[in-house]
């Protein structure tokens, strides 16, 4: 699969007290894609703010990290294995902060 896109995956992290968001990978090969209205509809997203990431079967990333494309901020609300013929991939979907 051809991966267009360049993310930056982050992971909320607690240091001396605090909670901050900080780099996990940058520069991270990805498609990006948003959903359309049906697909947002049938999962109960917001139209025009939630996308799907496809990522590399071996990309480190989980639920309520955050995801950096483009200059937006995304919140990633899941993540699953995903295979397309027969390669298989990572897909996660996002949603704009």
């Amino acid at each position: 699969m051809n991966y267009p896109h360049k993310i930056t995956i982050q992971r909320l992290v607690e240091t001396a007290g605090r909670s901050t968001y900080q780099n996990l990978s940058t520069d991270m090969p990805a498609f990006v894609q948003p959903l359309d209205i049906e697909t947002t509809d049938q999962i109960n997203e917001t139209f025009a703010k939630s996308s799907y990431v496809y990522l590399a079967i071996n990309v480190v990333i989980d639920q309520n990290d955050r995801v950096i494309y483009d200059g937006d901020s995304y919140n990633v609300k899941g993540v699953k294995k995903y295979k397309y013929g027969s390669l298989t991939h990572k897909k996660a979907l996002i949603e704009e902060l």
